[in-house]
């Protein structure tokens, strides 16, 4: 394993990233409005990809030691730099908060750790 490390890191270190990216993962999943919200974040320039999953999202959550299911959800996988995180929080969360009965949602952010030099730049930017 070590050796084949070593020949990937010979090979890509022109163009392959590795420690702190400074870019981040972000997974939620809510209800239907996903369009809108994404063109909020888009305007804002607070992320920079995203991919939304309109089908086949089953969600669960515990409420009151009740399994609750959602399975009208969209997954969204977004990309953003760390320095927009806490302003893609916030939009989210007010987002969320407008509607009469407030939506649950999920959101989990995971440092990037490698990936195409190329792509965090411009994530980046």
């Amino acid at each position: 394993m070590a050796q084949r490390r070593s020949a990937f890191e010979k090979a890509f270190r022109n163009v392959w990233a590795t420690g702190d990216t400074g870019v981040s993962l972000i997974h939620m999943t809510m209800p239907s409005h996903s369009d809108e919200l994404i063109a909020k974040l888009y305007n804002k320039t607070m992320v920079a990809d995203v991919a939304d999953v309109k089908q086949d999202v089953k969600k669960s959550w515990n409420n009151d030691r009740k399994i609750k299911w959602d399975i009208y959800r969209h997954k969204l996988v977004m990309i953003s730099s760390d320095d927009r995180i806490a302003d893609v929080i916030e939009e989210v969360a007010t987002f969320m908060a407008r509607f009469k009965e407030p939506i649950p949602f999920d959101l989990v952010v995971t440092p990037l750790a490698t990936g195409s030099k190329e792509y965090i730049e411009w994530v980046k930017l």
